[in-house]
């Protein structure tokens, strides 16, 4: 039986000539149990991807689809906060380099906001020094992660999510 993943690139930088900037939507049919199991299930988890770069953007999203999660994807600090609050996601994957603010602003900002406690705040990124790690920490992430993330690495994170938010 396959599984219908629909997720959506509503804040992705488009082109100048992008037409009415309808939301770009992709679709990816899977095979069920062809995702690895143990621990949560992917299938229930909702994530926002913060990633200015539109082709680490859908590469990741497209990952993530794949595992089974609805994904949705931020291209700046402010569009992630709006979009957090809307989709209530279950994980946030920060990049720390945006346009506007840092991925740790963007991380300061909603750890200040209680209905975020409970939500998995993870950096995503290339900048993996000790002192980076040591500042994502500092904002409240539970993870530091190094650019390009592995589909594994991914897996393993979403298996690891508590099940308080299934």
């Amino acid at each position: 039986m396959k599984k219908d993943n629909t997720s959506s690139f509503d804040d992705a930088p488009r082109p100048a000539n992008a037409g009415s900037g309808d939301p770009v939507k992709f679709t990816l049919l899977a095979e069920e149990g062809s995702r690895s199991s143990g621990g949560a299930s992917p299938e229930n988890h909702r994530v926002l991807l913060v990633e200015d770069q539109p082709d680490v953007a859908r590469v990741t999203a497209l990952g993530l689809a794949h595992l089974g999660v609805e994904v949705r994807v931020a291209a700046t600090g402010s569009a992630a906060l709006e979009q957090a609050l809307a989709f209530r996601p279950t994980l946030v994957l920060l990049d720390l380099d945006l346009p506007d603010f840092n991925g740790h602003e963007v991380a300061r900002r909603l750890r200040a906001q209680r209905e975020f406690d409970a939500v998995w705040l993870v950096a995503l990124t290339s900048w993996n020094t000790p002192d980076m790690r040591q500042r994502s920490v500092e904002a409240g992430m539970v993870e530091h992660l190094a650019k390009p993330i592995d589909l594994d690495v991914l897996a393993r994170l979403l298996a690891r999510l508590p099940r308080a938010f299934l």
